[in-house]
């Protein structure tokens, strides 16, 4: 039978049951950021500095101008490519 005071075991169950539905929520977000961040490696993607035939990295739509990508680690030429690339546009 819960106490009427409010600090019963009832109370104290509910509380806990609160907080550990919040630090688990807490860690699923921080873990979905982290592999959200997580890049893979030029060496993974078969990177290279030089364009395939009309393919390179500044008509991919996952490169990032001057010199990034959303998707590879590492400085990235607009006149690389890699396996995953994919036309722009």
């Amino acid at each position: 039978m819960p106490h009427e005071n409010g600090n019963g075991p009832e109370t104290s169950r509910r509380a806990f049951l609160h907080v550990a539905g919040v630090a688990v929520s807490a860690l699923s977000i921080i873990g979905m950021t982290s592999r959200a961040e997580a890049k893979a490696s030029q060496q993974s993607v078969g990177y290279q500095g030089s364009p395939k035939g009309n393919q390179n990295c500044a008509n991919c739509r996952i490169f990032v101008a001057p010199n990034s990508c959303k998707q590879v680690d590492g400085v990235v030429s607009p006149n690389g490519w890699c396996r995953i690339w994919s036309k722009a546009g």
